[in-house]
């Protein structure tokens, strides 16, 4: 056996064979001899032969093809255990599944399979029912679930699942139908608002005069109507996120929404009430719109084209 280096017979008991000895091991490996020198490997993802430096390891090394793709990409997720993943939306939230071990009974053993996304969706599902459905508070929902943290973090819980969270006001209208409030708080305070008993006997919350006005023309025709009960989504197009709306007032009679605004309110959300009417419409929604008593046409503005929601 030759030694690659000086070129010697020798025996082969050093090392792999390759040298003599460790000095002309030390000045190989110093040489472009060594740098140049090849072997064939198999790729350990595509299994494809290939030439490769000398020092490689045969495992580990990769062909130029499955070099130009991210490492990553020929790994299993980690808590899904799929390659590729097909549910990034929920392992990407992995921080979260401790939390839902620990307070929501999330089943642990799921972690590294594809049970994750059912059993994922099961948790998400009871925190809808009874955040949506059910309608608890934040409060209910910390001492139903046993959750000792703030308020405030719960609700990073609920926003985190894709469930989106009330606003103020739906808040406070809440707590109201609870009973939590006796008056339910108006943040424009600076209008005119209370209560109004129509003359079917309902007990329903106006917040304007203009609003109160119009309520007395439906009550004088004996009109059947429902303030703040539907809660349509739309696709608010300056923010470019889907939104929820809740309309003024439903005829459940002649299937028509009505929105009751200030010119002020009106021109300062234009486009908003825009995208809302056209979702109103594409929900098969018969509309009305009164500006200060005024009703007007709104239309889309020119090459507007409201998404499918």
């Amino acid at each position: 056996m030759k030694c690659e280096f000086c070129k010697n017979e020798h025996d082969g008991s050093y090392a792999s064979g390759r040298f003599c000895n460790e000095s002309c091991k030390n000045q190989f490996s110093k040489s472009k001899l060594d740098q140049k020198a090849k072997k064939i490997v198999s790729c350990p993802k595509c299994h494809k032969p290939f030439e490769a430096n000398i020092h490689c390891g045969s495992n580990t090394s990769r062909c130029p093809d499955c070099m130009k793709v991210p490492y990553s990409k020929f790994l299993a997720c980690k808590w899904c255990g799929q390659l590729p993943c097909l549910r990034p939306d929920i392992c990407k939230k992995h921080q979260l599944f401790t939390t839902l071990i620990s307070n929501f009974g999330m089943n642990e053993s799921v972690i590294g399979t594809i049970d994750l996304y059912r059993e994922y969706e099961r948790i998400r599902t009871i925190i809808y029912e009874d955040y949506i459905d059910n309608k608890l508070s934040l409060s209910d929902l910390t001492k139903k679930h046993k959750y000792d943290d703030k308020h405030q973090n719960f609700s990073k819980i609920i926003n985190s699942l894709g469930i989106e969270v009330r606003t103020p006001s739906e808040r406070i209208s809440l707590a109201f139908s609870n009973g939590k409030l006796s008056v339910p708080i108006n943040c424009y305070s600076f209008y005119k608002h209370g209560w109004y008993t129509t003359w079917n006997n309902k007990k329903v919350y106006f917040r304007s005069s203009y609003e109160e006005d119009y309520y007395k023309i439906l009550d004088s025709q004996k009109i059947d109507y429902e303030v703040e009960t539907l809660k349509i989504q739309y696709w608010d197009s300056e923010q470019n996120r889907l939104r929820t709306a809740i309309p003024d007032i439903y005829i459940p009679s002649t299937n028509t929404i009505i929105e009751i605004k200030s010119q002020y309110t009106f021109e300062t959300d234009k486009q908003r009430m825009i995208d809302k009417f056209n979702a109103y419409k594409q929900h098969g929604y018969n509309t009305k719109l009164i500006v200060e008593k005024i009703e007007i046409l709104l239309e889309p503005g020119e090459g507007f084209e409201p998404p499918e929601i």
